[in-house]
């Protein structure tokens, strides 16, 4: 029941965001693509002992969650971010706080680790 309820909650805060229009959801594809073009930096909001377990993307920045809004001066407003958590719900909150907060160009990454396909792009 908590997975559904989770999915449920997950679908309303896409439909939320694309009521907004604050950021974008792409997919895994995008995001790759922008990283392999240089046009985002990725913003990973997982905890410190799941970076330890799954490994993270080359060249991320790790901001969890809970940090993020305590953390935002050191991000440049200018520059395009994809945020990526484990699963997708997370990086959705993080999308909004950066896009809250006047960051132009924002995007939330659709899934998460648990699913990213690109191995040769995760270090340990």
């Amino acid at each position: 029941m908590g997975n559904l309820f989770g999915k449920f909650l997950k679908e309303a805060y896409t439909a939320l965001n694309k009521t907004q229009g604050s950021y974008q959801t792409i997919s895994l594809q995008e995001v790759k693509d922008l990283l392999d073009n240089k046009k985002a930096v990725l913003i990973d909001v997982r905890n410190l002992d799941e970076l330890q377990k799954t490994g993270h993307i080359k060249g991320s920045i790790n901001i969890p969650l809970g940090d993020l809004e305590k953390r935002l001066s050191e991000l440049d407003k200018k520059q395009p971010y994809i945020t990526l958590c484990a699963v997708g719900g997370r990086s959705m909150k993080a999308a909004a706080i950066l896009a809250n907060n006047g960051f132009e160009t924002v995007y939330n990454a659709e899934e998460g680790m648990s699913t990213w396909p690109y191995s040769d792009m995760v270090e340990k």
